[in-house]
């Protein structure tokens, strides 16, 4: 794909592509974000109807850093 010239390269510190061309057919799906927040932790499960897409816990650092898109390093 990005010898065809279908993505560019969003990041490449945890590697991100963007596709160019616009899809020629759309599935749209029903994901609920769930977030659960802790003292030492984060969970988040992505749920559809009918089973759990995946579930992460994030756990915070004392020296962790927070970015945002705009400041996010390439």
């Amino acid at each position: 794909m990005l010898r065809n010239s279908l993505t560019v390269v969003v990041w490449r510190f945890l590697f991100t592509i963007r596709l160019t061309d616009e899809p020629k057919t759309y599935v749209v799906q029903r994901v609920t974000l769930g977030i659960d927040p802790g003292y030492g932790t984060v969970g988040f499960p992505a749920r559809t109807a009918g089973r759990e897409l995946m579930c992460e816990e994030v756990s915070f650092l004392s020296t962790a850093q927070i970015f945002s898109c705009e400041t996010f390093p390439r």
